[in-house]
């Protein structure tokens, strides 16, 4: 039987490990930029050793302790971790995800104060043997319960496949920024050009 949990210590490597193997070989912009396990898991790491300290993010474990889904969230506002010799790679993600961002915060100018009370959803992954199960769903929806407990008021995530939007669709988030893969340029280079299972990557928020 599937429990949910918050994130504990021990947990970091089982955690790390999954995380980084489902972003390689499932996230559509990890894909395109050819992000390796290895790159992947220097981002992996850092954040999961933030999460274990925030306490905002939460794993779903089998009752033998294996860990078969997370979700890893922070304070939007937080300083991000430090990701010692992180892939060049990596850039392109953090610009995108800026923009987004930043023209989530262009939107909500009037409403900055709730800034500091909004929890951002970063990752979130589940087994491909425990899909199908509702485990995301759930993961989900007690990372939510978990912001209220702690006075968030409001949930942010970017979504970049069709299939994570339409799951946060069906929990209650409402689209509020997109951006086309398309149509995106870094340095002068539609870099997302070659992702083909999604046209956009949507910030869609939540109020608790």
């Amino acid at each position: 039987m599937v429990k949910f949990r918050i994130i504990e210590s021990q947990d970091f490597e089982q955690t790390v490990d999954l995380c980084s193997q489902l972003f390689v070989n499932n996230e559509p912009i990890t894909k395109s930029l050819q992000i390796n396990y290895q790159e992947f898991r220097l981002l992996a790491e850092a954040y999961l050793r933030k999460a274990i300290v925030d306490r905002l993010s939460i794993v779903a474990t089998e009752d033998n302790g294996i860990i078969v889904g997370f979700v890893i969230s922070e304070h939007l506002m937080t300083i991000p971790p430090y990701t010692q010799e992180l892939s060049h790679k990596f850039a392109a993600i953090h610009k995108f995800s800026q923009e987004l961002k930043y023209s989530y915060f262009d939107k909500y100018q009037y409403y900055y104060w709730e800034l500091f009370q909004t929890l951002h959803i970063f990752l979130l992954g589940v087994k491909d043997e425990y899909k199908n199960q509702k485990i995301a769903t759930n993961l989900i929806r007690e990372n939510l319960r978990l912001a209220k407990l702690n006075y968030f008021s409001v949930a942010i995530s970017e979504l970049t496949g069709i299939a994570s939007q339409n799951l946060f669709r069906k929990i209650g988030f409402q689209e509020q920024v997109t951006l086309s893969y398309d149509s995106y340029i870094f340095k002068g280079e539609k870099i997302f050009s070659s992702i083909k299972e999604s046209t956009s990557c949507k910030l869609m928020s939540y109020r608790i």
